[in-house]
């Protein structure tokens, strides 16, 4: 049989979290659906022998590098670097507030280039004192196009090895008073504490497009960057956009409305250089983790060629684990570990077997079956009418058509519980 593991979103949840189904391709069945037991080999979801891991690394930023003359000092992760601002796994900026954005998911991140020393267009946002408006919220006239989307001495690409194409991006200055280094000049520069000048660089989710922006009739491409008709872009907190432009769409009014819009990261930098002389050259890459995402699927094949000797060594070594059984041990449980619901396992089981259960007055509690490629089968502790059994020896007699019968004793010693019904 062919099986696939396949990834949804766990939607109650702001953070990223998948549960993940395992599905019988050839009987178009799912044996395991809505799990979350990652990075664990667990009894309970054995199919045709095999038991499945499924590792979980966390959603971020894997790593950023840059090849180049440096000309910034180390960064320290906490207010230079590469931050990811999405609000399912977010790196808050605490230069610029703890915001975070919902109109991006890590499912979106790619492998992006800053590349330096080559000039592109960048919206410009200014702080003062609270909010980050396109182009300043003393700013009357926005169709001074160089004091707006200005020119700044780098541009962001996606090269991911599979595609390459340029992004949008803006970047933040101050003119708040508190912030002493900041000099709103339309000219992106750092300075030595990044912190003090807000100047950080915005990488958008959407392709770079250097047309001018429509300030009247919100007509340009990236409008929720930028806002129109006195309804100006707010990067720190998001902004209810004007829907009188066709251009406006849901998506659109959604990104506007979102702090930091839809930026897949935004990045900080300090630098020793004078203003007066700065010239940054290199690429800065920013590396995404590979984590699972709701797009991964993966499939698997199990392939079995026994001969009647190997079925034969199987069945002679049939057996029952753990015996005896200590009811109150967590490693017996099922998956989540609760202590109080163990449960025994046979194991080196033939495709096709019957296992009746019996107290030692030869009454018959329990009936099991398993007609598959698994070599084990789990058993609850539970008789038939769902009520688990007592501490004691039981007798497993265990069934084959080809081999015949083999007969298990078991000791039990369950944990004290108040039962719910009788």
């Amino acid at each position: 049989h062919t099986y696939e593991v396949g990834f949804f979103l766990d939607s109650a949840k702001t953070e990223y979290d998948l549960y993940y189904y395992v599905e019988d391709l050839n009987a178009g069945v799912k044996i395991a659906d809505s799990l979350k037991n990652y990075d664990a080999d667990n009894i309970n979801y054995v199919h045709d022998g095999v038991t499945l891991t499924v590792p979980w690394v966390d959603p971020g930023i894997e790593s950023y590098t840059f090849s180049g003359d440096t000309w910034f000092t180390p960064q320290d992760d906490s207010v230079t670097g590469a931050f990811y601002v999405g609000q399912d796994a977010p790196q808050r900026v605490n230069a610029i507030g703890n915001k975070t954005s919902n109109a991006i998911n890590v499912a979106r991140m790619k492998t992006v280039e800053l590349r330096f020393g080559v000039e592109s267009r960048s919206y410009r946002y200014i702080r003062d004192p609270l909010r980050f408006t396109w182009g300043g919220s003393n700013q009357r006239d926005r169709s001074d196009i160089d004091s707006t989307f200005c020119i700044v001495p780098f541009q962001a690409w996606v090269n991911d090895g599979v595609s390459e194409y340029q992004l949008a991006t803006g970047f933040t200055e101050t003119a708040f008073v508190g912030d002493t280094l900041g000099m709103p000049d339309g000219v992106w520069y750092p300075g030595v504490d990044v912190t003090r000048t807000k100047e950080y660089i915005v990488i958008f989710d959407a392709p770079y497009d250097d047309t001018p922006p429509d300030i009247v009739g919100g007509t340009h491409q990236n409008v929720a960057y930028t806002g129109y008709d006195d309804r100006w872009a707010d990067l720190g907190n998001g902004y209810r956009i004007k829907t009188t432009s066709e251009t406006v769409t849901d998506s659109i009014a959604n990104t506007a409305n979102s702090p930091w819009f839809d930026a897949m990261y935004v990045v900080g930098f300090n630098t020793n250089q004078p203003r007066d002389n700065f010239n940054p050259t290199g690429t800065f890459t920013i590396t995404p983790g590979k984590f699972l995402t709701t797009r991964d699927k993966y499939q698997y094949t199990i392939q079995v060629n026994k001969t009647a000797a190997s079925d034969q060594a199987l069945w002679d070594k049939v057996n029952v684990y753990p015996n005896p059984l200590f009811g109150t041990h967590s490693g017996m449980s099922y998956t989540g570990g609760r202590f109080d619901e163990p449960y025994v396992t046979f194991s080196n089981l033939p495709e096709e077997v019957t296992i009746r259960i019996y107290s030692l007055s030869g009454i018959l509690l329990r009936t099991l079956n398993k007609s598959d490629l698994s070599s084990s089968m789990r058993w609850d502790l539970q008789n038939e009418d769902g009520l688990r059994v007592a501490s004691g020896m039981y007798i497993a007699l265990v069934e084959n058509p080809k081999f015949g019968s083999k007969v298990l004793k078991l000791a039990i010693v369950m944990p004290q519980k108040q039962l719910q019904n009788y």
